[in-house]
């Protein structure tokens, strides 16, 4: 089928980040972080590395747990049954992926923004 194209989820992710281009070589790490669990996956010429997947046992449910942990850790007013919808919202709107590596440089970007 010409439609149709079976394949893995990491590759996909690789090239679509790159653009379709037959004379390339898709390769590079993906890093696949979903609710349960993060996956960290190599990719070389297109192929996945199943010897070298790795997982970490820590993804979006530890951040949401995380958040409504500091919320009632600061008492904060709000219905118990609503603290882990009310920590949700504010992990999905309030954070972020800091893409360039450098952990300082963020850290003083958002200082800025805070003076501001």
């Amino acid at each position: 089928m010409k439609g149709l194209y079976i394949g893995v989820q990491a590759v996909f992710a690789l090239v679509s980040s790159s653009g379709i281009d037959r004379d390339v070589s898709y390769t590079g790490t993906v890093l696949d972080s979903g609710d349960g669990v993060t996956h960290i996956i190599p990719v070389v010429d297109g192929f996945v590395i199943n010897s070298c997947i790795k997982h970490i046992p820590l993804a979006g449910s530890n951040m949401t747990t995380f958040i409504a942990n500091m919320i009632r850790d600061r008492n904060e007013r709000c219905p118990v049954e609503e603290v882990n919808k009310i920590a949700k919202s504010i992990k999905e709107k309030y954070s972020y992926v800091v893409e360039s590596g450098d952990l300082l440089a963020e850290f003083q970007n958002f200082d800025e923004r805070m003076s501001n």
